[in-house]
């Protein structure tokens, strides 16, 4: 996947199980870059082993657009009869956008370890309070986030946007709580 120039912010749209296959090809023909998060899994088959990919972010789809969100969705709809439903910023009523460094930054992580990340329904400020810490070692070194307890288990939260996302799998000693 190439990147486009830093200005252009990216989307996030649920995907909707009727029309993604027909999605990707017109976002394909148009050359709009789009990342969906998959993970790999083992199956046996008889005696054979098969590789079968699986989203590990379920319906969930980026894309990255020059253009106001908002008017990309129209024509879309228009043009394609594509009915899209796009992740809503709740403070703003808008299509969510996301920079285009956090993007990379998310795609580095979900490359890494895609079934350890989960998108929060909750915005990134509400875990502002919470301990900020930054992993010392391992895939994750250098990411900073908020240490949020969620479903009993200890996880690093981070922005995409103002989403929150939890990233689970860390152990506590690779924690960073003075810098």
């Amino acid at each position: 996947m190439t990147l486009k120039k830093k200005e252009s912010d990216w989307y996030i749209i649920y995907r909707n199980r009727n029309n993604y296959e027909y999605l990707f090809k017109i976002l394909q023909k148009h050359d709009i870059p789009y990342y969906t998060a998959v993970s790999m899994v083992e199956e046996y088959k008889g005696d054979e082993i098969v590789n079968k990919e699986y989203e590990s972010i379920k319906n969930l789809i980026f894309i990255q657009l020059s253009e106001s969100g908002s008017l990309f969705f129209n024509k879309l709809k228009t043009d394609f009869g594509i009915d899209i439903i796009p992740y809503i910023d709740c403070m703003t009523g808008e299509p969510a956008k996301v920079g285009n460094d956090e993007m990379e930054r998310f795609i580095m992580l979900s490359k890494n370890d895609p079934d350890s990340i989960e998108i929060l329904k909750d915005r990134f400020e509400k875990f502002c309070d919470r301990p900020r810490v930054r992993v010392k070692a391992g895939p994750y070194e250098g990411l900073e986030g908020r240490l949020v307890r969620i479903r009993r288990d200890r996880k690093v939260v981070i922005s995409l946007g103002t989403n929150a996302i939890s990233i689970s799998g860390i152990h506590f000693s690779l924690l960073d709580f003075n810098f």
